[in-house]
């Protein structure tokens, strides 16, 4: 069954508060590499415009990815993964495309 990622909660640090406005969108696109390792990352409110993944595993190994400029965190030596920053849920959904 076909999956998008849909944005629960966005991140907070102390520098910068949670961007609200993302939660219930949809992952449009994540560019992992720009701005140093921290990560592109576009929602949309449109799930038409949302990508798509084949099954939740494929969506969940998506969100885990490292990039290959930064890959571990230099504040605390783990992974570094800008998609996870982001609370997010996997959601199954029926692709009409794929009928008629």
């Amino acid at each position: 069954m076909p999956v998008r990622i849909k944005c629960w909660t966005a991140p907070f640090s102390d520098n910068f508060p949670p961007d609200q406005r993302v939660r219930g969108m949809w992952l449009k696109d994540a560019d992992i590499e720009r701005f140093n390792g921290r990560g592109a990352i576009v929602f949309t409110d449109d799930p038409a415009q949302a990508m798509t993944f084949g099954t939740a595993k494929e969506a969940f190994e998506y969100t885990m990815q490292s990039p290959k400029c930064h890959p571990v965190r230099s504040t605390d030596g783990l992974p570094n993964r800008p998609l996870r920053a982001y609370t997010t849920m996997m959601e199954i959904f029926n692709d009409d495309r794929s009928s008629g």
